[in-house]
Parts: C-alpha cells; structure tokens; sequence
C-alpha cells in the first residue's frame, strides 16, 4: 500500500502497485482506472467535497459523483 484517504462517507481507499481499491467496512472492490493509465497509484488525497484524487505514474485523476475522470494539465481545479 502506498497511499490511503478516506472520503467524507466513510469510504477507504488504498492505492497499490496494482491498483486502486475501495473498502467500505464490509467488503474490498477494485477500481479499474482508464486503459491508458497505469496502475500504480502513488499519491491519493480527498477534497471537502468529497472528491478523491488520485495520483498515478500516467497523471492525474478524480473521482466524484462516481465518475473517474483523467485530470489534463491545463484544468483548473
């Protein structure tokens, strides 16, 4: 494991060499990442708003409202 948030829900989230997963008390899933990305997720951090961002060796992403989204360089966030 090299990076765990917690989102406002109560939701863990580990980030791994082989992925992103989500633990929600009861049980663990995985969160496949877009094909293009790689997963190895390095860095996660949660916002007020409960986003969860996620920092991968291919960039950057966010998840909110239950979409998983790639971050490009000139958003503003």
């Amino acid at each position: 494991v090299r990076a765990i948030a917690q989102t406002p829900d109560g939701v863990l989230w580990f980030g791994t060499d082989s992925g992103l997963a989500r633990f929600d008390s009861r049980r663990v899933q995985t969160v496949l990442l877009p094909a293009a990305a790689s997963n190895k997720i390095l860095a996660l951090k949660t916002s007020a708003d409960g986003t969860l961002w996620i920092g991968t060796e291919a960039g950057l992403f966010r998840l909110a409202g239950g979409k998983l989204q790639a971050v490009k360089e000139t958003e503003n966030y």
